[in-house]
């Protein structure tokens, strides 16, 4: 790449002992300790879970979360993840819940960009009701002065870019786009190709990370345990990075590490090693 952008330290790199689906979801670092690990280390933004966001906001208020991010040189935030919103019942109820929350945390943190993800159980939904919902959750984003960013998974029923681009498209919701992580795109059998063709303007959030050369456990166990620092695995990453040069895409890189060893690390140690790590497939992308 021409230069280094800026880096974006995600929720699960810099949360310690805790993952996506959890007993416990919420990071045992405090707020402050994880944004000043984060500055400290060199990165210009943070990543936000929503059980993060939930006991911290009630800890601390919004005012002064935004107040610790700006004294600490964060100028991006991203805030995860909602799923379930094509569904129906309990499922839509709680995805509703976890939807309120995450766009009211994007107007009073002024963070830009919301993920949203696929169906995890394996079940295919009609296409014209995940376009209609998803323009429904992009409305209420717009509301919040937000974007949705749609993550493809291989382990969800969009699995691909062209699958989610084609969602967000069809839409029609011009703050609707993508999530591209070169873990998914890797994993999801995908050439760096297809990826060089999706317009910059559709690309909200890229993340990076490594891998073994095969998936250790289900694709679900690999991603949330076995995730490498960039350079520790196997991954093509600069190959990745070109490719996303190659669509006009010059906006912050995610760096989003998880796993057993990252949330073992102490957290002044998780968020340095992975910055670094991430910093050098820069200098030879």
């Amino acid at each position: 790449m021409n230069s280094r952008p800026e880096l974006i330290a995600s929720c699960w790199t810099i949360g310690g002992d805790v993952y996506y689906g959890a007993p416990v979801e919420t990071s045992p670092h405090d707020f402050r300790s994880r944004v000043e690990a984060a500055s400290a280390a060199g990165y210009a933004g943070i990543g936000l879970f929503h059980a993060d966001i939930v006991a911290d906001s009630a800890r601390l208020g919004f005012p002064t979360m935004r107040h610790i991010l700006s004294d600490n040189g964060m100028r991006h935030v991203e805030l995860e993840i909602v799923g379930d919103w094509y569904t129906s019942g309990a499922r839509r109820e709680r995805s509703d819940y976890v939807r309120r929350n995450l766009l009211n945390a994007a107007e009073q943190l002024r963070a830009p960009c919301v993920k949203a993800f696929g169906d995890v159980t394996g079940a295919d939904w009609p296409i014209d009701q995940l376009t209609a919902d998803f323009r429904d959750l992009c409305d209420d984003a717009a509301g919040y002065g937000a974007r949705v960013a749609l993550e493809y998974m291989p382990f969800t029923n969009i699995r691909t870019p062209e699958a989610a681009l084609k969602i967000v498209e069809d839409s029609g919701a011009a703050n609707g786009g993508l999530t591209v992580d070169v873990w998914h795109t890797v994993r999801g059998g995908i050439n760096f190709d297809r990826v060089a063709k999706i317009a910059a303007d559709k690309i909200f959030i890229v993340e990076i990370d490594d891998a073994l050369a095969e998936p250790v456990g289900s694709l679900s166990d690999d991603t949330n345990n076995n995730r490498k620092l960039c350079g520790r695995g196997v991954f093509d990453i600069r190959g990745f990075l070109r490719a996303v040069e190659r669509t006009g895409y010059r906006g912050p890189i995610g760096v989003e590490i998880l796993s057993e060893e990252q949330r073992k690390r102490p957290l002044s140690e998780a968020a340095s090693l992975a910055f670094q790590t991430a910093v050098a497939e820069f200098a030879q992308a």
